[in-house]
C-alpha cells in the first residue's frame, strides 16, 4: 500500500512530541501540532451532515492567548472546566446550561444517517478502483463490517475519511 511504501507509520511515530509537563505545555502542543486545524473541519462536516452549523468562539486567537496565560486553577475550579466562562455567563445563561458537565454528541445521529442515507456512496467508494494504489480496500471493507456492528466512533470516523478520500480521488 501507499502507507507501507512511504513508511508513513514510522515517520509519524518518530515525529511524536515529548509528553507535556503541565497543562500549559499540553495546551500549546495541541495548537502547535495542528490538531485543531485537522479535527475542526472534519467535525464541521460531520455536524453539517446532520444539519447543525458549528461555531467555534473558543478558537479566537485572542482568547486562546488569554487562556494559555491563565493559571490552571482559573480553568478548572470546583470540578468545572471553563470556570471563567461559566462564571462570566452567570445571569446570562440559565444555570441548567451554564453548569452542565456533559457536552452534546452528534455521533449517534451522524452514524444513523451515514449508514442509511449515505450507504450508496459508501458502497460506491468501496467498489471503486480510484484508491486501490493508496488504500487497502479489503481492510476498508472489513472496517465497514466492524463499524456497522460495533459502531465505534474511531472506526466510523476512519471510514468517513476514507470514503471522502476515495470520492475525491475519483475527481482527479
Amino acid at each position: 500500500t501507499f502507507a507501507a511504501a512511504t513508511g508513513i507509520d514510522q515517520r509519524l511515530r518518530a515525529a511524536q512530541p515529548t509528553p507535556p509537563l503541565n497543562v500549559r505545555e499540553e495546551y500549546a502542543q495541541a495548537f502547535n501540532l495542528g490538531v485543531f486545524s485537522l479535527v475542526m473541519p472534519e467535525y464541521d462536516q460531520l455536524a453539517a451532515h446532520v444539519g447543525v452549523q458549528n461555531w467555534h468562539p473558543f478558537c479566537d486567537l485572542r482568547l486562546i492567548k488569554l487562556c494559555g496565560a491563565l493559571p490552571g486553577d482559573q480553568k478548572l475550579r470546583d470540578g468545572f472546566t471553563r470556570s471563567i466562562a461559566r462564571r462570566a455567563m452567570s445571569g446570562i445563561l440559565p444555570d441548567e446550561v451554564r453548569l452542565r458537565r456533559a457536552k452534546t454528541n452528534f455521533q449517534a445521529e451522524f452514524t444513523s444517517r451515514f449508514f442509511s442515507d449515505d450507504r450508496p456512496l459508501i458502497d460506491h467508494a468501496l467498489a471503486s478502483d480510484a484508491a486501490a494504489a493508496y488504500l487497502d480496500m479489503d481492510a476498508l471493507r472489513a472496517l465497514l463490517v466492524r463499524a456497522e456492528s460495533d459502531q465505534r466512533t474511531m472506526d466510523i470516523s476512519r471510514l468517513f475519511r476514507a470514503v471522502k478520500l476515495i470520492l475525491w480521488l475519483e475527481t482527479v
